[in-house]
């Protein structure tokens, strides 16, 4: 069971912040003004409200369904036009679905009271309506061919192949299958092996859900930043108090029915756990929840530089023969609707899956409370994040990429910045050959890094060591509003002696 509060105070959030605990909250969402009336997608295309103000503007989303090693699908960047009408159709399409299932279950109450009284009558018109079912009662060899035919004709139909009616004498199991292959010579071997194909099913309707087939691209817009993408949105909703003391402001999601965020925790390069707030305007969501410190040992993390905070277990089809110590886990499930928001604590590993066409936008923020956290009850989970990082596959790692790490990681990059700055304002009147000197400086530079490559690759510890590594794990310190908070030196203290502690151990090893 998850608490549901209305309107919570400010005591209220710190408390659930503190204890690290979900909750969702009610009675604020549905108050905003992109909740009451303007986000609403209008039947008329000329009346819709983001249209008349995000037309033309060029956004960066998720093509879902391509392989390119990013985790939400590969970035693009499209006209929001392009990407809005696909939702608006794909939003209306689902409604009109949902409001003629709601009619049909309707309906089937006086349906079923009819059958109840009229069972003569019923099995009457079962036999007129279907006349070659009691031809295969008849229990004849042509009549059960005929009906493979029928079957196999109709499958013809959701085909690309000329030859597959070659294969119409065959069962029907065998014929579901080559429904979904387009390759004549499989449609042979498949026939050989019914298991193989209800496997090859299975696989092929995941990917279908995530495509549709890729006859068209589907796209996801996930977690931009309201401030930087959509200033026009601002006014439409309220930042919630404590993000908003920390100057943060929302991410907007939009969302098609179906797509998937995989399991992971929330974090940024500067902090490897945030707390966070989601908060629907329009649909409908399933959360899968878990608590860090239960299922502490049942999720293996990626080890993979920037996707630290990902789980190499795939929820959507587990394998736990790969994965045996997934059996374990212990999972809470939200469905959280439009009008609601939910907090998320850190460290909490979380999937997220739309059940509807949905708009929502999340909060991301920092609370020394749940800082301390990681010295004590979430240090568990801090010592995961250094051993994926220790054990970090190097060998996917380009070059360059390697380079950008360890710049970014001892603030060479900046400070090369900062000198050619400099020197370019000192030579206005040498531009030409400053930039060429700043070129060449450059490759000289990473010349000298190419040669220190391989021995952060050979010993990972020299990397996790660097000094801004160490102090990403305190990095909420920094805020400006936890400047002269009590605790906050104590916390800085605290995760440091305890990162530089996990590392001396790994040094007697």
């Amino acid at each position: 069971m998850i608490d549901r509060i209305d309107k919570p105070t400010r005591e209220q959030y710190e408390e659930y912040i503190l204890k690290n605990q979900p909750f969702i909250i009610t009675g604020i969402v549905n108050n905003w003004i992109s909740f009451e009336k303007k986000w609403i997608p209008s039947q008329n295309i000329e009346d819709d409200y983001f249209l008349s103000i995000l037309d033309n503007k060029e956004i960066p989303v998720r093509e879902i369904g391509f392989e390119v090693g990013e985790w939400l699908g590969k970035t693009k960047n499209i006209n929001f036009s392009i990407f809005w009408k696909k939702w608006r159709e794909h939003y209306f399409n689902c409604k009109n679905e949902k409001n003629n299932n709601n009619q049909n279950n309707n309906n089937s109450y006086y349906y079923n009271n009819n059958n109840n009284n009229n069972n003569n009558n019923n099995n009457n018109n079962n036999n007129n309506n279907n006349q070659n079912n009691n031809n295969i009662d008849s229990n004849s060899n042509e009549n059960n061919n005929n009906n493979n035919n029928n079957n196999n004709n109709n499958n013809n139909n959701n085909n690309n192949n000329n030859n597959n009616n070659n294969n119409n004498n065959n069962n029907n199991n065998n014929n579901n299958n080559n429904n979904n292959n387009n390759n004549n010579n499989n449609n042979n071997n498949n026939n050989n092996n019914n298991n193989n194909n209800n496997n090859n099913n299975n696989n092929n309707n995941n990917n279908n859900n995530n495509n549709n087939n890729n006859k068209e691209p589907k796209y996801y817009l996930a977690s931009l930043p309201i401030q930087n993408y959509f200033k026009e949105l601002i006014n439409d909703f309220e930042i919630p108090e404590i993000p908003k003391e920390q100057n943060k402001n929302g991410n907007l999601w939009i969302g098609f029915k179906d797509q998937i965020t995989p399991l992971h925790h929330d974090w940024s390069s500067g902090d490897p756990g945030m707390d966070g707030l989601h908060a629907i305007i329009i649909g409908k969501k399933l959360f899968k929840l878990f608590d860090p410190v239960l299922n502490v040992d049942c999720f293996k993390r990626k080890k993979e530089w920037g996707h630290f905070h990902q789980s190499e277990f795939d929820l959507d089809n587990e394998d736990f023969n790969k994965f045996p110590e997934a059996k374990n886990y212990k999972m809470i499930e939200i469905e959280l609707n439009q009008g609601e928001m939910l907090f998320i604590p850190k460290l909490w590993w979380h999937h997220v899956k739309t059940l509807e066409p949905s708009i929502s936008i999340n909060f991301w923020f920092q609370h020394i409370g749940s800082e301390l956290l990681k010295c004590n009850r979430l240090w568990c989970h801090m010592e995961q994040y250094l051993n994926a990082v220790f054990e970090m596959d190097t060998t996917n790692i380009s070059n360059d990429k390697f380079i950008k790490i360890i710049k970014f990681l001892t603030n060479n990059n900046n400070n090369n910045n900062n000198n050619n700055n400099n020197n370019n304002n000192k030579n206005n009147n040498n531009n030409k050959n400053n930039n060429n000197n700043n070129n060449n400086n450059d490759d000289n530079q990473d010349k000298e890094y190419q040669d220190i490559i391989q021995q952060y690759k050979d010993d990972p510890l020299k990397l996790i060591q660097l000094p801004k590594f160490i102090n990403s794990f305190s990095n909420a310190v920094n805020n400006p509003l936890f400047k002269n908070h009590p605790k906050k030196d104590q916390f800085k203290i605290e995760i440091t002696e305890k990162v530089n502690q996990w590392i001396d151990e790994k040094k007697k090893k």
